[in-house]
């Protein structure tokens, strides 16, 4: 692992449950009637919104000093542990090609930091990813997991109470619902299968506590969600096809902070895919920075080194990585729904 790396354990999350209400950005719920339930059939477009990473404090492995953050021909100080892209999508597919013989992945975990209402007036991670990402990807990808659900309505008042509590706690902006739309749209040109979370009438009664949503099992069973539907992608193949999830950074962590392991699926789905796992996270610099809990993280100082020009690939260890996407990017307007 490069001088970037985190290692396990990272600390506990005494203070986690008391920041949830500003972290939280779980899957928003949608209408039943939005989608199809059969995965090898793109739905119509969704709304979504999707969870962010809930990180713990942790002491930097080792902080870079200012000397080594400073761009010298594209030269960030780290060698192959930090390097610059015009692009994301020149990145991902870069990454890919070299850990092709390592890694060989079949599953990638997309992780990211969301986006709140009162957030910089930028582009979301989400929207990057559909707009920048996902096309470089395409052609390799078969199924692309999404961390969102559907309510049955006929699971009656529970149901629409935890649909209630999370629109509350999620904090998102309006312009997600087209930015998930436009995700959507390029899977079923692609022929990406679209997979979403499903939540038994019974199981809405166990997230809904004395004092409200119990964001803690919430998250519980967002995870376990999405490492199950997983599963079942990769069961459908072909398995010469990559298999995606997108969704929180808390849930696709290969080195989860101690005490958080239940709440990411990587460790699982990597030991079922003989470690053919691959953590990427995707960090917006406007939407990070100053950020109390990641700027204990070692790479943290290469955030300086955004512009709105290029990305920054951090790689942590062997299968985890960071993209640092550009700095100021409003980008194209949103087609027309």
């Amino acid at each position: 692992m490069g001088n970037l790396g985190r290692h396990s354990p990272r600390g506990d999350y005494t203070d986690v449950v008391s920041r949830l209400s500003l972290f939280l950005a779980l899957a928003l719920v949608f209408s039943a009637s939005a989608c199809s339930r059969d995965p090898a059939k793109p739905s119509e477009p969704l709304e979504s919104a999707v969870s962010t990473k809930v990180e713990p404090a942790k002491a930097p492995d080792k902080a870079p000093d200012k000397a080594a953050t400073q761009t010298t021909g594209g030269d960030l100080g780290y060698g192959d542990d930090a390097r610059i892209f015009d692009t994301p999508g020149e990145a991902i597919t870069t990454l890919l090609a070299e850990v092709a013989d390592s890694v060989k992945p079949r599953v990638i975990g997309f992780g990211e930091y969301h986006k709140l209402t009162n957030s910089a007036a930028v582009h979301s991670a989400l929207r990057r990813f559909a707009e920048e990402i996902f096309d470089a990807i395409a052609n390799d990808t078969a199924h692309l997991v999404l961390e969102t659900w559907q309510v049955d309505p006929s699971c009656g008042k529970q149901a629409q109470e935890v649909r209630k509590q999370v629109e509350k706690a999620i904090e998102r902006p309006p312009e997600t619902e087209s930015e998930m739309a436009v995700l959507l749209r390029k899977m079923q040109r692609a022929g990406t299968a679209p997979h979403v979370l499903h939540f038994a009438c019974e199981e809405y009664n166990a997230l809904l506590g004395e004092a409200g949503l119990d964001t803690e099992q919430l998250l519980t069973q967002i995870s376990k969600k999405l490492e199950e539907e997983t599963r079942k992608a990769l069961a459908l193949g072909p398995d010469n096809k990559l298999v995606l999830v997108y969704g929180g950074a808390t849930h696709n962590n290969l080195f989860p902070y101690t005490g958080l392991e239940h709440w990411s699926f990587a460790k699982a789905l990597a030991d079922a895919t003989d470690q053919a796992y691959v953590e990427i996270d995707l960090y917006v610099p406007e939407l990070v920075s100053g950020d109390p809990l990641l700027s204990t993280e070692a790479w943290y100082p290469l955030l300086a080194e955004a512009r709105d020009d290029r990305v920054i690939l951090i790689r942590r260890d062997p299968a985890s990585y960071i993209l640092i996407l550009r700095k100021s990017y409003t980008g194209p307007k949103l087609p027309e729904q």
